[in-house]
C-alpha cells in the first residue's frame, strides 16, 4: 500500500469515528448489526451516498430515545430495489389470475396501464416506470400466461387519449384492464384512476384491476371498500398503530423527531400518516420523514 493510500484509509477511517462520536458504543453496535442484518452496505467509498455514515448521521441529530426508536423501527425497514421490479410484479400478477382460475371460461384480453389518477394526467410517475420494466419484459410475461390471456400494453400519460375502436375493444366484456404502479398508500390515487375509466370512458369496473408491487394495508382496505380488487407483492402495516406496544407514547415521539428534523407536522407520520417503513426506486412520501426529508438533515439515509 502507498503511502498516499495509507494516508486516505487513515483518514477514511477517522472521519467514521468522528462521525460515530456522539453515538454511545452500544448504539454504535445496534447500528452495526442492523446493518449486517439487512445486508446494507456498511463501507463504501461514495461520501455523498454512504448509507452507514448518512444513518449515524441521522441519529446525532437525535437524543437518546429517539435513536432507540428509530434503531427498533428500521428492523422492519423495506428496500425494494429495481432490479426485483419485474419478479414482484409477476408474483401480484399470478394472485390476479389464481383469483381467475374459478371463473373458468374462455382465453380473456388484459389491457395493462401505468396508474395514473385524474390530478396527475400528463405527468410522469413512478408508474411509468414500472411499466417501463414490463414493456421491456413483455415477451416473456406473455409467454407465461399465453394459455389464459393475452396482453397489450397501452401507452398513456392521461387516461384523456384513450378513445375510437381502441377504447370500444376495453369496453367489451370479455376485456380487462389492469393498473400497474410500484407503491399504493392510502389507495386515493388507485380510486382516482379507476372512478375516470368507470365514469368517465365507461369501462366496467369488474373488469378494471390493480396490480401494485408494494401496497399499505388502509390502501388495500379502502379499495375493498369500494368493491376495487387489488393485487401487491408487500403488503406493509402502519409501524406503530396498531402494534398494542407504548403506541401513544411511540407516536409523540416520532412526533417529536419529525418535528426536529423540520417536517411539517401533517407530516409527522408520513402522508396520510401512514406510519411507512420502506423504499423503492425511490422513497414515497408515506414513510416517515426522518428517513427521507432534506431539510435540516442534508443526508437522510433514504432520500426521496
Amino acid at each position: 500500500m502507498s503511502r498516499e493510500q495509507f494516508s486516505f484509509k487513515k483518514n477514511r477511517i477517522k472521519q467514521k469515528k468522528d462521525k460515530l462520536s456522539e453515538l454511545t458504543p452500544d448504539e454504535v453496535d445496534k447500528l452495526t448489526k442492523l446493518f449486517e442484518a439487512k445486508q446494507w452496505t456498511i463501507n463504501s467509498k461514495d461520501d455523498e451516498d454512504n448509507l452507514f455514515d448518512n444513518f449515524s448521521t441521522t441519529l446525532r441529530m437525535l437524543d437518546t430515545e429517539q435513536r432507540k426508536l428509530i434503531l427498533d423501527l428500521t428492523q422492519k425497514y423495506i428496500c425494494i430495489e429495481i432490479n426485483e421490479y419485474y419478479k414482484r410484479f409477476v408474483n401480484a400478477f399470478d394472485e390476479y389470475f389464481s383469483s381467475k382460475k374459478s371463473d373458468g371460461g374462455e382465453k380473456i384480453h388484459i389491457f395493462i396501464l401505468p396508474l395514473i389518477s385524474k390530478n396527475d394526467f400528463g405527468k410522469i410517475k413512478s408508474s411509468d416506470f414500472l411499466f417501463y420494466i414490463i414493456k421491456c419484459n413483455l415477451e416473456k410475461l406473455s409467454n407465461r400466461y399465453k394459455d389464459i390471456a393475452s396482453l397489450s400494453l397501452v401507452e398513456k400519460t392521461s387516461y384523456c387519449d384513450i378513445d375510437g375502436e381502441f377504447l370500444k375493444q376495453m369496453q367489451s366484456e370479455n376485456n380487462y384492464v389492469c393498473l400497474i404502479d410500484d407503491f399504493m398508500g392510502s389507495g386515493d390515487s388507485a380510486e382516482s384512476a379507476v372512478r375516470y375509466l368507470y365514469e368517465s370512458k365507461n369501462i366496467p369496473i369488474d373488469n378494471i384491476f390493480v396490480v401494485i408491487i408494494a401496497a399499505m394495508q388502509q390502501g388495500i382496505d379502502h379499495l375493498q371498500t369500494l368493491q376495487i380488487k387489488a393485487y401487491c407483492d408487500t403488503v406493509c402495516h402502519k409501524a406503530i398503530t396498531g402494534t398494542g406496544y407504548r403506541e401513544t407514547e411511540r407516536i409523540e415521539l416520532m412526533n417529536s423527531i419529525s418535528n426536529k428534523i423540520g417536517s411539517k407536522e401533517k407530516e409527522y407520520l408520513g402522508y396520510e400518516r401512514s406510519e411507512a417503513l420502506i423504499t423503492l426506486a425511490r422513497t414515497p412520501n408515506n414513510t416517515f420523514p426522518v428517513y427521507w426529508l432534506k431539510k435540516k438533515n442534508k443526508h437522510p439515509p433514504f432520500p426521496r
